[in-house]
C-alpha cells in the first residue's frame, strides 16, 4: 500500500512537471506520459503475462489522465482566483486615490475647488473638450468620493468572498 502511494505521488509529480514543460515548450503532454508510465508497470508485474501488463498499463494511463484533468481543473481555478485578486488590487488602488482626493478636498476652504473637477462629456469626442457639464463644487465632490468609496468597498468585499469560497 505504501509503495502504491509513493508510486502515485511520483506519477502526480511527473505529471505536474510535464504540464509545466508543456506550457513552456508547447509540446503535447500525452507523448511524454506513456514513456514515464512504463517504468512503474514493469516492476510490479514481472510474473504476469503481456495481457496483464497491458491491462495494468491501461489502468495507470487512465489514472494519469484523470489526475491530469484534475490538475488542469485546479490550474484553471487558480487562474480565475488570480484574476479576481488582480481586480481586488485595482479596486484597492482606486480606493487609495479616492482617500487622497478626499483628504485634499477637506483642506480646501473655497466653494469651488481648483484641485479636482468631475467632467461629463461625450465619449465619442474624447480629447475635444466637449463637456456636457463640469462639477468643481467641493461639497459635491466630497459626496461623490464618499459614495464611490462605499461602492468600491462593497465590491472589494464581494471579491474577497469569492476568493475565500470554494
Amino acid at each position: 500500500m505504501e509503495k502504491e502511494v509513493k508510486t502515485i505521488g511520483e506519477e502526480v509529480t511527473k505529471a505536474v512537471e510535464t504540464m509545466k514543460e508543456t506550457g513552456k515548450t508547447g509540446k503535447s503532454a500525452p507523448k511524454e506520459q506513456p514513456a514515464k508510465e512504463e517504468k512503474p508497470t514493469d516492476t510490479p508485474t514481472k510474473g504476469k503475462g503481456k495481457g496483464a501488463k497491458k491491462d495494468e498499463a491501461a489502468k495507470l494511463q487512465e489514472e494519469i489522465n484523470c489526475k491530469t484533468k484534475e490538475l488542469e481543473r485546479c490550474l484553471a481555478e487558480l487562474e480565475r482566483k488570480k484574476e479576481i485578486s488582480r481586480q481586488r488590487t485595482a479596486f484597492i488602488n482606486a480606493m487609495d486615490k479616492l482617500d487622497e482626493a478626499a483628504d485634499k478636498l477637506k483642506e480646501e476652504n473655497s466653494f469651488e475647488t481648483a484641485l479636482y473637477k468631475l467632467r461629463f462629456m461625450e465619449a465619442s469626442s474624447y480629447g475635444n473638450n466637449n463637456d456636457i457639464f463640469t462639477i468643481s463644487n467641493r461639497f459635491l465632490l466630497e459626496e461623490f468620493t464618499k459614495f464611490m468609496k462605499k461602492k468600491i468597498q462593497s465590491k472589494i468585499e464581494e471579491l474577497e468572498q469569492l476568493l475565500i469560497s470554494e
